[in-house]
């Protein structure tokens, strides 16, 4: 348990932080930091509704990339090394090279909206915007978008609660855009949010989503797109249903149930699509180090599957509600190309979409903030 002088020194090193913010932020002023403005619009009837999502660096660049990458990886949610074993390791192995690599691939899928990440997360906060106050229009609706990690502008979590601050909205709705929960995601989603409100002396009424695995329109949706996919290019042999990994040991060590999330969200939607367990695999990607990370991976599957004489894999990752680079390069390209080598160039891996801002993803979306707005519209 965290004590008193713990928690003085952690509110302490939060004002610094923010009292840092009002240097370089002309919108800042000590009396944000005190006091937030919903005691101003009492009578506001506005309800804000947040959605987050993990993030993209600035630019498709090595700098981005590093400003990037070590946020992420210095964050404790995503690696809880002992920061003393950690840090020298991150700083002098990961980043350094870590950071041009991956400034190689974001220039392969960067659009002129920037990364599709982003481009998609501003097009479904507009969409929601325009579906909320048509659907419900006795409610007055904010809807705005922030980014987990490389957001130290418009996108950060806490530029998104100032503007939705400002704006008067006494009751907030924060989404994390991940249907399957984890902690290095929702939960260190939480963690931000409550640091950024950690000062505030008047809090909105607030409502979090942790996951949606369970939301019967969610897995509609992620079969329907399947089904759509095959009626346009015919049906593979395997579909494998594909998850961010995670180090094994999260769920015996932490208690972090991501697995299971992920393993109810393949049965359901077997179950919805009604085909048996032998055409459709469940498997993991984008493990990083040497630890053990949940299996099986999907690099080893398709392994497995081009010596059993399979050649055309169609694959789906439904832990991601949107396309980013470890669906369109890593699953849409690299494993792609890994497959065809396996296969001798026989071998066609095909990967389905994400739900994105879509009508069916739009759907699912409406749905989960529908469920949660009960009571308040």
């Amino acid at each position: 348990m965290t004590s008193r002088r713990g928690l003085l020194e952690l509110r302490g090193g939060f004002i610094a932080r923010q009292k840092k913010r009002q240097m370089t932020d002309p919108a800042a002023s000590e009396e944000d930091l005190r006091a937030n403005v919903f005691h101003q619009t009492a009578d506001s009837p506005i309800i804000g509704v947040l959605l987050v999502n993990l993030g993209s660096p600035d630019s498709p660049t090595y700098a981005a990339l590093f400003r990037y990458l070590r946020e992420f990886l210095s964050d404790t949610r995503v690696v809880d090394l002992p920061r003393i074993l950690w840090l020298p390791i991150l700083y002098l192995f990961i980043l350094p090279f870590r950071s041009k690599a991956s400034a190689l691939k974001y220039q392969k899928v960067w659009t002129e909206k920037g990364s599709p990440l982003v481009a998609t997360a501003v097009s479904k906060a507009e969409k929601l915007q325009t579906s909320l106050q048509k659907r419900h229009p006795e409610s007055k609706f904010q809807v705005d978008v922030a980014m987990r990690y490389g957001g130290s502008g418009p996108l950060s979590i806490h530029q998104a609660l100032r503007r939705l601050q400002q704006g008067g909205c006494r009751r907030l709705l924060v989404i994390p855009l991940y249907p399957q929960p984890a902690e290095a995601t929702t939960a260190s989603i939480f963690d931000k949010l409550f640091e950024e409100m950690m000062l505030w002396r008047y809090h909105p009424d607030v409502r979090i989503v942790n996951g949606y695995v369970e939301e019967p329109v969610y897995v509609k949706a992620i079969a329907e797109s399947v089904r759509q996919f095959w009626k346009k290019h015919g049906k593979g042999e395997r579909l494998l249903v594909s998850y961010h990994g995670i180090p094994k040991d999260r769920l015996t060590t932490v208690g972090d149930p991501y697995e299971c999330f992920c393993k109810k969200t393949t049965r359901l939607i077997r179950e919805e699509l009604g085909i048996k367990d032998g055409q459709l695999e469940m498997v993991f990607q984008s493990r990083f180090g040497p630890a053990e990370w949940l299996q099986p991976y999907f690099d080893d599957k398709l392994a497995e599957l081009s010596k059993a004489g399979v050649r055309k894999v169609d694959a789906i990752c439904p832990g991601f509600s949107s396309d980013c680079l470890e669906t369109v390069d890593e699953v849409g390209r690299e494993y792609k190309e890994l497959f065809a080598h396996l296969t001798g160039g026989e071998g066609e891996l095909r990967y389905i979409p994400a739900l994105n801002d879509s009508e069916l993803g739009m759907q699912v979306l409406e749905a989960v903030v529908d469920r949660n707005l009960r009571g308040w519209i």
